[in-house]
């Protein structure tokens, strides 16, 4: 999947894509348009795009930024903490938080939402709405295909769970502290 694609020989029929970012560097607020530039069969050539700060050009970013600013996580401290915990995989490496995330990296991430495997597309270290969220990265069939029917067998499950008539009696509780293994 990764690598870039061959420019066609008349950079003219190669089209792009335009996106707003707000980005923030030091003390300074900047508002740049990143620009994709698209194969011949419409998909991103992820070597060519780089995010333009001012003159500088963004080739890396932290992990736990990233996975925040492409909105897996809430916050950068989870982001973190499921690095640590080694839920965040890159290139089939366990991940720190200060890893460097860059352009055509391969991520395997596990959340609440489910395991994704997402191939890198964009850097940004500032949170934005989700729709800016999700041209960060482009997500394998493979793990579509998986997520979906995870999802649809939490759904099948649901209806062969008994709930209980009402609250646990102190015998009921007794039972589920045994079962559970604290006593």
């Amino acid at each position: 999947m990764g690598g870039a694609i061959v420019p066609p020989a008349d950079s003219a029929s190669r089209k792009t894509k335009r996106v707003n970012q707000r980005v923030n560097y030091g003390s300074s607020v900047f508002f740049c348009t990143l620009e994709i530039q698209l194969g011949f069969d419409g998909m991103i050539a992820p070597s060519q795009n780089l995010a333009r700060i001012g003159k500088q050009i963004m080739t890396s970013v932290r992990m736990d930024k990233w996975l925040w600013a492409a909105r897996f996580f809430k916050t950068r401290a989870l982001a973190a903490r499921a690095c640590e915990l080694g839920r965040i995989q890159s290139n089939q490496q366990p991940a720190k938080a200060a890893r460097e995330v860059r352009i055509g990296d391969m991520l395997r991430v596990a959340n609440d939402g489910g395991d994704f495997q997402v191939e890198v597309l964009l850097l940004s270290d500032v949170r934005g709405p989700a729709s800016v969220a999700q041209t960060l990265y482009r997500e394998t069939k493979a793990s579509q295909d998986l997520r979906r029917k995870v999802a649809a067998e939490r759904r099948a499950m649901k209806q062969f769970e008994e709930l209980p008539a009402g609250k646990p009696s102190k015998r009921d509780r007794r039972e589920i502290i045994r079962f559970r293994g604290r006593a």
